[in-house]
């Protein structure tokens, strides 16, 4: 009889080779060349059709006072986001929280290394390493999560603000989205709000008590109404001022995009770029921004522009962390 399955040992060979691969993309190597060929293959895709003339023209009639303005946003941007670093951290340690000073000291070495270094977390493992003297590690790497977290939530926030105009452009049913975005931040807070009912009866493993421990102090954030809501409304500031820093660069280009276009059209980018496919979402970012932009009529040469110029920024009003780490 012909036999059409698995060759002999096929069976005994499979668990091998899913250990091999799944050792092999373990690998942080093997990682980081992945995500530089992604990161090369969207900056090919964004630069496909790119006249680089017109990049240097645009360039040169770049309005300065623009980019300027937007240099002193993205600085400001980053000032309020120690500050929901600072509020969670003082919301968490309670009695004796870290000067003002010493954690915006901590958060702009963290930006800097954020920008520096190829993962996405770097910069906020170097945090909870500057805050172990200050404070327990548990507080440090919970309050880190939670301010990432915030972040994102001030993110889909605005996502979600925007949606029934970015459906619009893009000719697809709002609601449906609406309601499964809706959906996924319901059960995600109701997880961590309730996680103590319905897994204290698994409390003696201890991935179990390590969830109870941060859902334990997502609830201290919660019950403390004067921190969330400082921290939900610098979310949302930060977030719009990406939106308002890539509306000024677009400006400084010559391109005209109202600022209700940026604020539909930049989030969706903005998440794609958190996506840990690329080093730092460049790529991604550049990518998406010159497709997003395009439906505001801006050309493709001064989208990728605004892309390439906004995570410069970020990486200069970061800067200055690296001269603290220095002095250290």
């Amino acid at each position: 009889m012909e036999n059409h399955g698995h060759p002999p040992g096929a069976a005994a060979l499979q668990p091998v080779m899913k250990h091999f691969l799944h050792r092999l993309f373990q690998s942080k190597p093997v990682r980081f060349l992945a995500r530089g060929g992604l990161t090369l293959l969207a900056l090919w895709l964004a630069l496909s059709g790119i006249n680089v003339t017109d990049l240097g023209v645009a360039l040169a009639r770049q309005d300065r006072a623009l980019l300027l303005l937007t240099v002193a946003l993205m600085v400001a941007q980053l000032l309020l986001c120690a500050l929901r670093w600072h509020i969670i951290l003082a919301t968490l340690v309670g009695s004796a929280p870290m000067p003002g000073r010493a954690s915006l000291r901590i958060y702009t070495i963290g930006a800097f290394f954020t920008v520096c270094l190829p993962g996405t977390i770097g910069g906020d493992v170097v945090r909870v390493f500057l805050c172990r003297p200050k404070m327990a590690l548990p507080l440090a790497i919970h309050s880190v999560i939670i301010d990432r977290l915030a972040a994102l939530a001030g993110l889909v926030a605005l996502s979600a603000a925007t949606l029934p105009w970015l459906a619009a452009d893009l000719h697809f049913q709002a609601l449906p989205a609406a309601l499964s975005l809706a959906a996924l931040v319901l059960a995600g807070l109701l997880l961590l709000l309730k996680a103590e009912a319905w897994l204290a009866r698994f409390n003696d493993l201890h991935a179990v008590r390590a969830l109870l421990y941060f859902a334990a102090n997502v609830r201290l954030l919660f019950k403390d109404a004067p921190a969330t809501l400082a921290s939900a409304a610098i979310s949302l500031a930060t977030q719009f001022a990406s939106c308002v820093a890539a509306w000024l660069l677009a400006a400084s280009l010559g391109a005209h995009p109202t600022l209700l276009q940026c604020t539909t059209l930049v989030p969706p980018v903005m998440l794609a770029a958190m996506l840990p496919v690329s080093i730092g979402g460049w790529g991604v970012r550049e990518a998406g921004m010159v497709a997003m932009l395009s439906l505001a009529g801006v050309p493709p040469e001064t989208a990728l522009l605004v892309s390439i110029q906004l995570g410069l920024l970020v990486a200069l009003a970061a800067s200055p962390g690296g001269l603290l780490w220095l002095k250290k």
